[in-house]
């Protein structure tokens, strides 16, 4: 499977999860309380970590670094009926290897990455 069809497979199921997450909100913010649990939503999801590694190393090649899909968290509290301020949560483990270097290919191991967002 090449790495645009993988890609593409991710973005599709990702899609397709979007189409079953639900929210409940209140129609208006204007009576609830800076606390009020109508400000808050909270959601899972799942995401897709596809590092664009673009590179090269002192020992020439490239190095790479594994895609991920992984359950993600995320809590949004509403200012008013239509702004709002995200924060994702999310975790996964990449592969990290290099290729057509002076020594050759060679996996290197895994690391763990933690995403944190906010948006507004």
């Amino acid at each position: 499977m090449t790495r645009l069809t993988h890609r593409l497979l991710i973005s599709a199921a990702l899609a397709s999860g979007m189409a079953f997450s639900f929210s409940a909100h209140a129609d208006s913010l204007e009576n609830a309380g800076i606390w009020d649990a109508e400000r808050f939503l909270l959601r899972g999801r799942a995401i897709a970590i596809v590092p664009d590694e673009d590179s090269s190393t002192n020992i020439g090649g490239s190095a790479n670094v594994g895609d991920a899909v992984t359950p993600e968290l995320d809590l949004t509290y509403f200012f008013t009926d239509h702004i709002g301020m995200e924060l994702i949560a999310a975790t996964a483990q990449h592969s990290l290897s290099v290729s057509n270097t002076a020594i050759g290919n060679a996996e290197l191991g895994t690391t763990w990455i933690l995403p944190p967002t906010l948006t507004l």
